[in-house]
């Protein structure tokens, strides 16, 4: 996407780090039992790719746990959730991780 934008070659791999991170923290939100909802708020050109937050979410949830995130009316400030999400970090840490 970036390179069909014009991106020049740094902002192209800042986004590609920035995708796998996103990836990485997905998955720790789903292991420590974080609720997570849809959205995204992109604009312009970029507005298009709304679309495709489902098929990126589907490198790690189930379809199940997708159709739970995009139908939920809960509320996605789970204060417990972070809290066991910046445990799960500060043991990552410790370890070496």
């Amino acid at each position: 996407m970036g390179r069909q934008l014009g991106f020049p070659a740094a902002s192209q791999e800042k986004a590609e780090y920035a995708y796998k991170q996103a990836l990485s923290s997905m998955d720790q939100m789903r292991n420590v039992g974080i609720k997570l909802g849809f959205g995204a708020d992109l604009l312009g050109a970029t507005y298009t790719q709304q679309c495709r937050e489902s098929t990126i979410r589907r490198e790690v949830f189930t379809p199940l746990e997708l159709l739970r995130q995009a139908t939920s009316q809960r509320r996605t400030d789970d204060a417990a959730g972070q809290a066991r999400l910046h445990r799960a970090g500060r043991a990552r840490r410790f370890a070496g991780g």
